[in-house]
C-alpha cells in the first residue's frame, strides 16, 4: 500500500447521490456551521451527463469547475464515481476514441461486446492492455484537471446488467488473447493501475486517491476498498468489523464499510453505534443508498449529532496515529489487526466472544459496542509488558467502562 494523502484519512460524507450543486453546497455549509470535520464529499451517478464518464450534468452541475474551486477554498475535496462502461453513443467522445483505437473487450470474431449498464448500451474498456490502460489515465488525468481530487471506481467486477459477463469475450491480455474466464477478477485490478498510473503521470508529485469496489491481489498498489453494499443492522456492523481485520490480513488495509449501512435505515443508537466504529477505521466513510433516509451526523437529532461531532473529532486527534499505521503499511502489516496478530500465543485471542475487539496498530485495543441497548461491556485484555492504559470514550447513551 503506498502512503495516501492526509486529507484521505478524514471524514468522508456520501450518499446515491448529492445534486444539484447547490445541495452540494449546502452540504458542505452544514458541517462547518456545525463544527463536524469533514474532508471529503462523493458525487455519486447522477452528477454525469446521461451516465456518460468523464462529463457533467448541465442542468444539475452547470458550473463544475467554480463549484470544485469554492469547495476546495473551504477546505472539501470531490470524488466523483466513476464506472467503466462507456456509453454507445456514436457522438460521445469516449464511445469515438475507444472504437477508434480498439480498447474495448470483444467477442472471438472481433465484434465489440455490448452490454448494458447505468448509461444503456455500453462498451467495456479492456484494461488488460497498456494502451487502453494509458487512453483511460489520460482522461482521468483531464477530469483531476478541473478540480476533482480522487476517484470513486464503481460497477467494475466488471458489472452486467440482466446476464453474467461473457466467458467467451477476448481480453488483450499484452498480447495474449485470454478470455474473460482468466481476466474477471484482473478487471478492476487493472482499471485501478489504469486510474493511478495516469494520475501519477500527470501529477507526479501528488499522491493519488482512489476507492475501489471490487479487486484483486494487489489492488493496495492502486486504491483504497469498502466492505460494498451492506445493511443498516447489527449484524452488519459486526460483520464489516470482522471483514475489515480479513481484508487487513489478506493484504488490503486501507478499508472501511458504509457507516450507518448503505440499504435501509439505522436506529438513531446504531447509528451512533457505527459512526464510533467508523471513527477509528482506516477508511471512514458514510455512504447510503438512493431514496433512503439521510445519513449526515446531524440527520437523528441533537444527541446523536454531539456523539458524532464528539468521535469524528477524537478521528482527528488520532490522525497521527493513523497516517503513521499507513506508513507501516507500506510495508504490508495491517492497520487494523486482530487480537491475534499481536498476542498469538494467547488462546484467548482466538476466542469467538472477543472477535469484535480489535489492534489498532502494535498499541491501541479497541473495544466497541455493537449492539443497541447494550450498556456494558466484558473487555478482554492480553497479558501485556507494561500493562494497559485505559481510555473509555464514553457516548452520553449509557456508561462504558
Amino acid at each position: 500500500m503506498p502512503l495516501p494523502p492526509m486529507w484521505a484519512l478524514g471524514y468522508q460524507q456520501s450518499r446515491w447521490s448529492y445534486f444539484p450543486d447547490t445541495e452540494v453546497m449546502r452540504l458542505a455549509q452544514t458541517f462547518r456551521d456545525k463544527d463536524i470535520p469533514c474532508d471529503v464529499i462523493y458525487l455519486d451517478i447522477h452528477y454525469m451527463d446521461g451516465y456518460r464518464v468523464f462529463t457533467w450534468d448541465s442542468t444539475r452541475f452547470p458550473e463544475p469547475k467554480k463549484m470544485l474551486s469554492d469547495l476546495a477554498k473551504d477546505g472539501f475535496k470531490i470524488i466523483p464515481i466513476i464506472d467503466p462502461g462507456v456509453k454507445a453513443d456514436p457522438n460521445y467522445i469516449m464511445a469515438k476514441e475507444g472504437l477508434a483505437n480498439n480498447h474495448f473487450v470483444k467477442y472471438p470474431d472481433g465484434t465489440t461486446h455490448v452490454g448494458e449498464v447505468w448509461p444503456g448500451q455500453s462498451y467495456f474498456p479492456d484494461f488488460s492492455n497498456s494502451k487502453t490502460r494509458i487512453w483511460w489515465g489520460k482522461h482521468v488525468a483531464e477530469f483531476r484537471k478541473q478540480g476533482v481530487r480522487g476517484f470513486w471506481n464503481d460497477m467494475n467486477e466488471p458489472a452486467c446488467w440482466g446476464q453474467a459477463f461473457p466467458l467467451e469475450t477476448i481480453f488483450n491480455d499484452d498480447g495474449r488473447n485470454s478470455s474473460h474466464k482468466k481476466m474477471h477478477n484482473l478487471y478492476a485490478l487493472q482499471m485501478g493501475q489504469a486510474t493511478y498510473e495516469g494520475l501519477l503521470k500527470e501529477f507526479p508529485n501528488e499522491r493519488p486517491f482512489i476507492l475501489t469496489r471490487a479487486g484483486f491481489a494487489g489492488i493496495q498498489r492502486y486504491a483504497a476498498t469498502w466492505t460494498g453494499d451492506n445493511l443498516a443492522t447489527e449484524d452488519h456492523l459486526e460483520l464489516g468489523i470482522r471483514m475489515m481485520l480479513g481484508l487487513g490480513l489478506s493484504g488490503q488495509p486501507f478499508v472501511g464499510t458504509d457507516v450507518g449501512g448503505f440499504m435501509g435505515t439505522p436506529s438513531p443508537e446504531l447509528y451512533a453505534r457505527w459512526i464510533e466504529v467508523g471513527a477509528l477505521s482506516p477508511f471512514c466513510r458514510t455512504h447510503s443508498h438512493y431514496g433512503s433516509n439521510d445519513k449526515e451526523p446531524w440527520s437523528f437529532g441533537e444527541n446523536i449529532e454531539d456523539i458524532s461531532r464528539k468521535f469524528i473529532k477524537f478521528r482527528y486527534e488520532l490522525l497521527p496515529t493513523l497516517y503513521s499505521s499507513s506508513r507501516t503499511a507500506e510495508t504490508g502489516e495491517p492497520i487494523w489487526r486482530p487480537m491475534f496478530y499481536e498476542f498469538q500465543n494467547d488462546p484467548k485471542c482466538y476466542d469467538w466472544a472477543y472477535q469484535q475487539q480489535f489492534m489498532l496498530g502494535p498499541n491501541i485495543l479497541v473495544a466497541p459496542v455493537t449492539r443497541v441497548g447494550q450498556y456494558t461491556k466484558k473487555v478482554y485484555l492480553p497479558p501485556k509488558a507494561g500493562g494497559w492504559i485505559g481510555t473509555p470514550k464514553s457516548s452520553t447513551m449509557g456508561h462504558r467502562r
